[in-house]
Order: C-alpha cells, then sequence, then structure tokens
C-alpha cells in the first residue's frame, strides 16, 4: 500500500503527490497530512485556492485512485474555501472521535473553596494527613462539638480527595460527612456535601447518581432560602445534562445559575458559567460566541489569579481552535493548559490534556504520538478509577488501530470502550461506539451489520436531541445507500442532516449540503422537492434552492 504524506512546507499539494508517489501501478495512493499544509491559520491557507484551481489535473497527472486520509473538521474548511476540489470526491468514510464527553467541562473545584485550589502539591498532601490525623482523634467522641469539626474536616479532605482525582476515597467523605451533618441539622453542610457528590459521581460517569445528589443539594438549599447553593446546584445539573448531550436543558440550567451569580457579584461562579455557555455554543456551531464566552471566563480567572480556572480556559480555547482547524494555536493552547495542571498536580485534568494532545496528533496523521498521548492519559484515568475517561481512551485508541487496518485490536478496543459506557449508562459514548463498530463492519464488507450499528447510533443521539450527533449519523447512513445504489434513499438521509438546524448551510453539516447539490444534479429539483417535502412536512425553502442552483451551476 503507497502512502504519501504532506507537510508544512507543502504549497501544492498535487505537485507534491505527484513528485512523491510511485511513477507506475494502479493504486491507490494513500494521501495523508493535507492538514498540516494548513494547520496555522496565521499564515493563511494559498494550498487551498491551488486545490481548487487544480482539481481537473488530479485524474491528467495521477491516474490512479487516491485516498485523502484527513481529520474531519478539514471537511469542513474544505467546504468552505476549496468546495470544487471537494465535490470531485466520489465517496467520504467518517471516522468519529470520542472527545470526553465532547468537551472539558470545566470543574466547579477550581472555583471553590477560596485559595485551597491555588494550594501547591506539597502543601495539600501535608494537609491530607493532618486532616486524616484530626479526624481519626474523633473516632471515640459523640459530642455535638467534635461531630460538627469532624463533618467539616471530612468536607475538606474530600475536596483534596476529589483535586488529585481520588474519587472513591472522595465519595466516602462525604458520605460520611452528610451522615453527621444531617443527624446535627447542619444543613448548609448538608448541602455542601450533596453538592460534592454530585461532582464526584458525575466525574466517576454514574450521571444518575449525580443528577440524584444535584437534586437533593437543590432541596436543601431551597429550603434554606440560599441562592448561591441554589445557583450551584443548577449549574451542577447543567453539567450532568451536557454530558449526556441534552444541549438545552444544559443551557436552560446555566443561565438559571449565572442569574443568580450576576445578582450576587459572584464572579468564579459567572466565570464557570461563561465557560459552559461556550461550549454549548461551540457544540452548535456558533464558534466567535463561544471564543467570546471562553475569553470572559479567562479575564476572570486572570483577576483572582486562579491557575485551575486559567488552564480550564486554556484547555477550552484550545478545543476551539482544534475545532476552527487552527492545529498551532491549539496545540499551544493545549500545552499551557497542561503546563499549568502539572505544576498543580491536577492529575484527573493532566490526563484531559493528555487526551486532547492525542486528538491533535492524530489529526495530524502521527498515530504513533496519538497513542503514547491516549497511553498516558489511560494509565492515569486507570489509577484514578476514572472510567468514563479510561471509554473515551480505548475509543481513541481503537480508532488508531483501525487506521493502522488493525482491524481485530480496533474492534477489541471499540468494544472495551462499550462495554464501559453501557455500564455507565453514557449514552453520547454508546453512540460513538456504536457508530465506530459500524465503520469496522462497513470496512469488513457487511453492509447490513454497519447499518444496523449506525441506525442504533442514530436512535441515541435522537433520544438525546443530539443534532451534531443526528445530522453525523443521518450523513453517513446517506453515504451508506448511496453506496448500495439506493439514491432516492440517500438522498432523503442528507435532507434529514441539513435540515436539522436553521441555519443553511450550517457548519456542523459537514460535507452534507455538497452531497444535497450533487445527489440534485444526479436526480433533479422534482427530487429533492419531493424528498424535501416528504421529510420536513414543508415546501423546500427558497434558500436552500437558491445555494444548490448556485452550486450546480459552478459545476459542483
Amino acid at each position: 500500500m503507497e502512502i504519501v504524506e504532506l507537510g508544512e512546507e507543502v504549497a501544492d499539494p498535487l505537485a507534491a503527490v505527484v513528485e512523491r508517489a510511485s511513477k507506475d501501478g494502479p493504486g491507490p495512493t494513500n494521501v495523508i497530512g493535507l492538514e498540516l499544509v494548513i494547520s496555522d491559520a496565521e499564515k493563511g491557507r494559498p494550498a487551498l485556492l491551488t486545490l481548487n484551481l487544480e482539481r481537473a489535473e488530479w485524474p491528467v497527472r495521477l491516474p490512479r485512485p487516491v485516498v485523502l486520509w484527513v481529520p474531519e473538521f478539514l471537511l469542513e474548511i474544505l467546504g468552505r474555501e476549496a468546495p470544487d476540489f471537494l465535490d470531485w470526491r466520489s465517496d467520504t468514510v467518517f471516522f468519529p472521535q470520542e472527545r470526553l464527553a465532547g468537551v472539558e467541562v470545566m470543574d466547579s473545584a477550581l472555583w471553590k473553596g477560596g485559595r485551597a485550589d491555588q494550594m501547591p502539591v506539597d502543601a495539600r498532601e501535608k494537609r491530607i494527613e493532618e486532616l486524616r490525623s484530626r479526624i481519626a482523634t474523633t473516632l471515640d467522641r459523640d459530642d455535638g462539638l467534635a461531630l460538627e469539626a469532624r463533618s467539616r474536616w471530612l468536607q475538606e479532605l474530600g475536596h483534596h480527595y476529589l483535586y488529585f482525582g481520588l474519587l472513591a476515597d472522595a465519595e466516602e467523605a462525604h458520605k460520611e460527612a452528610v451522615a453527621i451533618a444531617e443527624d446535627l441539622g447542619l444543613w448548609q453542610g448538608v448541602a455542601t456535601s450533596c453538592f460534592e457528590l454530585a461532582r464526584i459521581t458525575e466525574r466517576a460517569g454514574r450521571l444518575d447518581d449525580a443528577k440524584a445528589w444535584a437534586k437533593e443539594s437543590l432541596k436543601v438549599s431551597e429550603a434554606r432560602g440560599d441562592r448561591s447553593g441554589i445557583a450551584d446546584a443548577y449549574h451542577q445539573l447543567g453539567v450532568i445534562e451536557q454530558h449526556q448531550a441534552n444541549q438545552a436543558l444544559a443551557e436552560r440550567w446555566y443561565r438559571l445559575s449565572l442569574e443568580i451569580y450576576e445578582a450576587l457579584g459572584d464572579l468564579p461562579g459567572m466565570a464557570r458559567s461563561y465557560h459552559q455557555l461556550g461550549i454549548v455554543a461551540q457544540d452548535r456551531g456558533e464558534f466567535d460566541q463561544a471564543e467570546r464566552l471562553y475569553k470572559q471566563s479567562l479575564e476572570i480567572a486572570e483577576s483572582l489569579g486562579n491557575r485551575p480556572g486559567l488552564a480550564a480556559s486554556h484547555g477550552q480555547l484550545g478545543v476551539l481552535a482544534h475545532r476552527r482547524g487552527d492545529l498551532g494555536s491549539a496545540e499551544r493552547a493545549y500545552r499551557r493548559a497542561l503546563e499549568i495542571n502539572e505544576a498543580l498536580g491536577n492529575r484527573l485534568d493532566m490526563a484531559a490534556s493528555y487526551h486532547q494532545l492525542g486528538l491533535l496528533m492524530q489529526d495530524r496523521g502521527d498515530l504513533e504520538s496519538a497513542e503514547h498521548w491516549y497511553r498516558k492519559a489511560l494509565a492515569v484515568d486507570e489509577s484514578l478509577g476514572d472510567r468514563r475517561s479510561m471509554a473515551a481512551a480505548y475509543h481513541q485508541l481503537g480508532m488508531t488501530a483501525h487506521r493502522r487496518r488493525d482491524l481485530k485490536s480496533a474492534e477489541r478496543l471499540y468494544r472495551q470502550a462499550l462495554a464501559i459506557n453501557e455500564s455507565l449508562r453514557n449514552l453520547s459514548g454508546t453512540a460513538a461506539s456504536y457508530h465506530q463498530l459500524g465503520m469496522l463492519a462497513q470496512d469488513r464488507g457487511d453492509l447490513q451489520s454497519a447499518e444496523d450499528w449506525y441506525r442504533q447510533s442514530m436512535a441515541i443521539d435522537e433520544s438525546l436531541e443530539n443534532r451534531s450527533g443526528m445530522t453525523f449519523s443521518y450523513g453517513v447512513l446517506g453515504f451508506l445507500a448511496e453506496g448500495q445504489g439506493r439514491k432516492g434513499e440517500a438522498l432523503e438521509w442528507t435532507v434529514r442532516s441539513v435540515a436539522l438546524f436553521p441555519e443553511f448551510p450550517h457548519p456542523l453539516t459537514g460535507p452534507g449540503p455538497n452531497q444535497l447539490a450533487r445527489l440534485t444534479g444526479e436526480l433533479g429539483f422534482e427530487a429533492l422537492e419531493a424528498a424535501w417535502q416528504k421529510v420536513t412536512g414543508e415546501e423546500l425553502p427558497a434558500e436552500v434552492r437558491a445555494w444548490v442552483e448556485g452550486r450546480l451551476a459552478e459545476g459542483g
């Protein structure tokens, strides 16, 4: 199998491929590294213009099948900036990635507890030993003062345990604190520990437990009229819904919490809300809005001198740059976040940074480096018992094995991820696992099994109203139908994909609009009108018709 690798120095991709490929042979020629040619937006992207202008020369100068291996974000960029080149492809095969439940959620621990979150690692470790010693001295005392002190110490101990990712120890400490606080009628302590237990179980991937604890914290805070506690509970409920890909409900909770934080002048709370609302905007493809919100959060972190908050904001700005295809900026942001987290000894977020760097290297086609970062993340996840993140690491290691055509290892790793996701009832992760097993079956030529897996993935995304996942599933089912000669069905799937969003074309629909134009060119506008009416119950919008007509007039 012939592989041609491109690098950042390439200005003319076709000329580079022709020069580096063998001079004869039937092909296919596999091309990797196209994303490196346009990896840094600051340098401009002249290669995209060259791709568009030279599209007709590819079959002349390279008369053989050519397979371009590119990350998904590059399809969006090609669709915008080199649409003529993209439309010359004969097929597109997708390999979805799991990004730790989609995105990095800003942990409320980064903003709670005052200066405790700025504590150096060695001082934090000493404080843990001191708290253990104090708790041990109260084991044989049952007077109110001793029990109240014990409850406070257990709460703080649980906070430090969570910071180091010791989820089981943190949960045990807070459950004991809740029991004591309830007996003594210390309802502030009950609300606080219930809130912390919601965070702990959310990090462990036990989302049903997390929701129950968050609602208990909310109930106690509402009974006490504690607006700050109410806002914290709202925010945590938003985090949980976001992990379950319920973006609309997550946004509702975040906006309720932000309204209270702003009324109270609570800057840390406002920063957390801005951060999470930025993720919601990013998932909708509203990248400028997301960047504005992330920077609002970053400004507050800088003003407070909050290093964990700075790390979280840099990490999410890296995710945004990654989505935009600016890999150079993304890597700088990821490494800045990692540097801060390593200095703080924050192992949970160190693992998240490792995972993001793995995704970056995978998108660059550097599978060896990607696996290195994924395995570093997995080692930390396993040591902390963070099963949800373990599933994400297995999923990505499966994808690198898949890219190397080691299908047996890929299936084993995908199924490891699936088993964890199903046990945790992590529906978005389960959908990703189903989808990737569909890709594996398709590569093996088992198209019926592939379609079955894709439909299972689609059903979950639909139940979650996860439009990003739905458009992806509809699109791949369309490509599968087209590949089997069912072009009318393919057109209907493509309509489902692009009609999910009010704007057309929408960034999250990827190659869908161009697929719509191509199928319309083959089947005619009457077929498009009928498919749109059947799928949406409405007439074909004028703006969609105009766009498709324009693409066809351009030769798309």
